[in-house]
């Protein structure tokens, strides 16, 4: 979750440093590291195992993690190159972004279908691949409005999905292991139970 913490910090930062300035070299490290947030978000929503099937999450979850590792990559490219070709570096991100919200899109479909969660945390994946997809549209309408989406829209909807990846793996196993079983006399009858069993 702090990833997503991280995230929405930089959401604040774009307002207080709107377009052009946050997309000066310091605000581009802080979205690297966001990024990578990111992936660690992913990773753990796989770890829970509730999109079905598995081998559709593991598709969708490592073609959304290749998208944000290749960001990550962009980030460092235009940090140690400054002047890098713009059209190359767009080229590069808009490939990313193709990625991470196509590997989304089959996450969120698995996780709809394996219906393992209820309520709003089912929706998680889609809820990212929601608000990415309004966030990247900002881009060609009014970018002041893009950057800040990017960190306080963006940021919420993997905030959402942070914590319910959290919750999920931390929720306590249901039921009692049985005990071990234990031997009663009753007059003449004797009676073999579990610990387990007795209470009712």
């Amino acid at each position: 979750m702090a990833g997503a913490a991280l995230q929405l910090g930089y959401g604040v930062l774009a307002v207080v440093w709107p377009y052009p300035l946050i997309t000066a070299p310091a605000p581009e490290l802080v979205w690297g590291v966001v990024n990578l947030g990111m992936v660690a978000g992913i990773a753990a929503w796989l770890a829970i195992d509730v999109a079905r099937p598995r081998w559709l999450a593991l598709i969708g979850g490592g073609v959304a993690i290749l998208g944000h590792l290749i960001r990550v990559a962009v980030t460092i490219w235009t940090t140690i190159q400054p002047g890098a070709n713009p059209d190359n570096v767009t080229a590069t991100i808009l490939a990313s972004i193709a990625l991470m919200f196509g590997g989304m899109a089959l996450l969120t479909i698995g996780t709809v279908v394996g219906r393992q969660l209820l309520g709003l945390g089912r929706w998680a994946p889609g809820l990212v691949l929601a608000t990415g997809i309004i966030t990247a549209a900002f881009y060609s309408i009014e970018r002041m409005v893009h950057f800040a989406l990017l960190g306080l829209l963006w940021g919420a909807a993997w905030l959402l999905l942070a914590y319910v990846a959290h919750r999920e793996a931390t929720k306590p196993i249901s039921g009692n292991p049985a005990g071990p079983a234990v031997v009663t006399v009753d007059d003449d009858e004797e009676t073999l139970t579990s610990n387990t069993s007795r209470a009712r």
